[in-house]
C-alpha cells in the first residue's frame, strides 16, 4: 500500500481517453490547425452562397459521332465515326461542364454570426406562481450543504444568522 490507507494505488485504473489517444490527438490538431484557413475559407462560401463546377468525362475512343457516307453501289447510309480517332487507350476527353449555383446556407451563416458576436440566449419568462429555485433546493439541497454547509441554504441565500447583512 504506496499511500498508507489501502484503496487505490497511484496510477492504477483506466487512463483517460485523452491520456491514451494523447499522440493522436494532438497530429490531428496540428493537421486542422495547418488547414484551418481553408476550412473558414470554405464556411464562407458556403454561407454566402458559392458556384461549383461539374465535369464529366469519358474515353475519347468511346466517343462517336452520326455522319453519312456512300458505299460503292452508291447508296447513301448512316455510319457512326469515332470523334476521336487518334487518341490514346486511356484517354479521357471532357464530355459536360455544368455550372450549379449554391444558395447562401442559412446554418453556416448562423454558426459564424454566433461565432463573431457570440450564441443568443432566449429569455425564459417563468409563472410568478412557479416554485422552480425551490424544486432545485429540494431536489440539490443535500448537495449544497454537502459542499458548502448549510448556512444560508434554505432562506434563500440571505445572510446566516449572526452574520452582519450587507456585509
Amino acid at each position: 500500500m504506496a499511500n498508507g490507507h489501502g484503496g487505490a494505488r497511484d496510477g492504477a485504473g483506466r487512463k483517460s481517453k485523452a491520456e491514451v489517444y494523447k499522440s493522436e490527438i494532438q497530429t490531428f490538431n496540428d493537421a486542422c490547425a495547418q488547414s484551418l484557413r481553408q476550412r473558414f475559407d470554405a464556411l464562407d462560401a458556403l454561407a454566402e452562397g458559392a458556384e461549383r463546377t461539374e465535369e464529366r468525362y469519358e474515353l475519347a475512343l468511346s466517343l462517336t459521332v452520326d455522319d453519312t457516307e456512300m458505299n460503292p453501289s452508291g447508296v447513301v447510309v448512316k455510319i457512326k465515326r469515332q470523334l476521336f480517332p487518334h487518341a490514346g487507350p486511356d484517354e479521357m476527353k471532357l464530355v459536360e461542364r455544368k455550372v450549379v449555383t449554391l444558395e447562401p446556407d442559412r446554418a453556416a451563416n448562423e454558426y459564424l454570426v454566433d461565432r463573431v458576436m457570440g450564441k443568443p440566449v432566449q429569455q425564459v419568462d417563468l409563472p410568478e406562481d412557479s416554485n422552480v429555485g425551490g424544486a432545485l433546493l429540494e431536489t440539490f439541497g443535500g448537495s449544497l450543504v454537502k459542499a458548502y454547509g448549510d448556512d444560508g441554504i434554505d432562506d434563500g441565500g440571505a445572510a446566516p444568522e449572526g452574520a452582519a447583512a450587507g456585509g
